[in-house]
């Protein structure tokens, strides 16, 4: 091998070795930006309906963007339970669930909630 090419793979093993001990601070500056509400926030939102008793497998909860009138839905399991992640923590949702005919009062989530995970839990009664 020659010199120049022995200066070259030196180089490019720095370079990388560089990179591999940046990339731990670069994940962590991004933690940091999630968590102080930068642009980039996420919000999971979660919860259980129920009857007020027994939880209520295929239940529909619907989160709805009203600035761009979009709508998610999601059916509840065998335990109630509903889930959407990474939502968007800088825009507000309200958060509705029905259950064969039957409404539950909805939730208004607001960008200015200093807490981005949110749990709510709707009963609906079916009686």
């Amino acid at each position: 091998m020659t010199a120049k090419r022995i200066a070259t793979i030196l180089r490019l093993v720095t370079t990388a070795a560089a990179l591999l001990c940046l990339a731990p601070l670069h994940t962590s500056s991004l933690a940091a930006q999630v968590t102080m509400g930068d642009a980039h926030a996420y919000r999971d939102i979660h919860g259980t309906v129920t009857d007020g008793h027994e939880p209520l497998r295929g239940a529909i909860v619907e989160l709805h963007n009203p600035a761009t009138n979009a709508v998610v839905s999601r059916l509840t399991d065998a335990a109630g339970h509903y889930e959407f992640k990474r939502q968007d923590g800088n825009t507000d949702f309200t958060l509705s669930a029905t259950y064969r005919g039957h409404a539950a009062h909805p939730h208004t989530i607001s960008k200015f909630d200093s807490h981005l995970d949110q749990a709510i839990d709707f009963t609906i009664k079916t009686f």
